[in-house]
């Protein structure tokens, strides 16, 4: 098991010592940083899930915890004994409001935290920052430490081009100023981006396209839509041949797995 580790991770190296080599860098340039917080940032299908995969797999077979845990339940169901934030550390729903967790110092939930190699949150982007913040300082608590959560190494990922924290009849303001990057903590994670998507990569415009939306530079109208093109429109005749036809586009896979699984 430690040789074949060790070649996934000369292997990994590798593969990100060739990505920087295109942008006219090298592996060597770069020195191990200080901090134990990280923020992985990538557009969807650049591989987030895939890294936090491997992460998990290499600490859990090293026979360290590892806790992943997520902003929403759909996510969470991804990763192997993946969790919401709120179940997972007992975050109060209303964070502006309490800004405690609700776990005691010595409870099992606190010790397992406190054994753990890493905690790994996806969808960090949906998460408010009172919410990051109120997780901050129970870390704190059960590390015995004043630093940046605790000390503890962190992995936060999510792409703040799609949703931010979902706030009632909010503006747009309100919601970036509720965000992860308008905590003070934002400033104490290591940045990392992934660039390259592992789906579109063979269509570069369809790729561009995307990224132009979740940006914010795709043109758009006086109503503030953007326009679609029409090779990725499905053709409107009736509502239920419509619906169907865009489902069997989308979906197929799923229907021919749910109809064999039947």
């Amino acid at each position: 098991m430690a040789m074949i580790l060790a070649y996934i991770r000369r292997c990994v190296l590798q593969d990100i010592n060739r990505s920087l080599e295109q942008m006219g860098k090298h592996i060597g340039d770069y020195h191990l940083p200080d901090s134990k917080s990280f923020f992985v940032d990538g557009p969807r299908e650049t591989g987030k899930t895939i890294l936090y995969h491997a992460l998990l797999a290499t600490l859990r077979t090293q026979g360290y915890i590892a806790l992943p845990v997520t902003s929403f339940g759909v996510a969470a169901s991804i990763l192997l004994a993946g969790r919401t934030t709120y179940s997972r550390f007992k975050i109060p729903l209303d964070a502006s409001i309490a800004k405690t967790c609700q776990i005691s110092k010595q409870s099992s939930t606190a010790k397992l935290i406190f054994m753990a190699k890493l905690i790994l949150w996806d969808e960090a982007s949906m998460a408010k920052r009172e919410t990051i913040e109120a997780f901050d300082l129970l870390l704190k608590d059960i590390m015995d430490s004043d630093k940046p959560f605790g000390s503890k190494v962190m992995v936060f990922g999510s792409d703040f081009r799609q949703t931010l924290p979902v706030i009632q009849n909010a503006t747009r303001d309100i919601q970036v100023q509720a965000s992860f990057v308008n905590s003070t903590l934002w400033g104490s994670l290591q940045k990392v981006s992934l660039i390259k998507n592992m789906r579109a990569f063979l269509d570069k415009s369809f790729l561009e396209f995307l990224l132009r939306v979740g940006e914010g530079t795709e043109p758009e109208n006086e109503d503030g839509r953007i326009s679609l093109s029409n090779n990725i429109l499905v053709p409107y005749d009736n509502k239920d041949s419509s619906l169907d036809r865009l489902c069997s586009n989308s979906y197929l896979l799923y229907i021919l797995a749910c109809s064999a699984a039947l």
